[in-house]
């Protein structure tokens, strides 16, 4: 059906297609703060929820597309990787003024339940304070073997573990 639509058939307005960024203003420069503050992690950029998270099947009845939509249509700014173990290590939402508390709050939620742990940075960081709330977040709250790595003062308030 869509490939219909954009071929121009079955009685449909052609739809015009363009390019758009791939990150934002905002999330260009924190993917260059996460490769050089985690030269030896993996940093993927606009990664689906649906290749996070699944719907853990209910006992006797198949999934659902809404079960599926449910997760699949989110996208997380940032995953960490470890390179060696593939494990996730965590997730990375960088607001903006239009992000609502008690949403992010939610989606926090959800993923937490799966496991995985979320840093936000705050919509007003600049680039100085994006470059501590990782440091702090990845020093004091993620891995251990991070312990030590990193040697900066931070200000506290920028970063919400979740």
């Amino acid at each position: 059906m869509i490939m219909t639509a954009l071929k121009g058939g079955g009685g449909k307005t052609k739809l015009e297609l363009i390019a758009k960024p791939f990150l934002t203003a905002r999330e260009q420069p924190m993917l260059i703060i996460l490769e050089q503050l985690l030269p030896g992690y993996r940093i993927h950029a606009q990664v689906a929820m649906g290749a996070l998270l699944k719907v853990k099947a209910r006992s006797g009845q198949k999934g659902t597309p809404s079960d599926r939509n449910a997760v699949s249509q989110r996208i997380v700014d940032f995953v960490v990787q470890g390179r060696s173990t593939g494990h996730v290590i965590a997730l990375i939402e960088v607001d903006d003024l239009m992000h609502r508390a008690d949403a992010d709050a939610r989606r926090d939620a959800m993923t937490a339940r799966a496991g995985y742990r979320t840093i936000r940075i705050a919509a007003g960081a600049d680039s100085t304070d994006r470059r501590n709330t990782i440091h702090i977040a990845v020093r004091e709250e993620l891995v251990e073997g991070f312990a030590g790595v990193f040697q900066c003062s931070v200000l506290r308030g920028l970063v919400s573990i979740a």
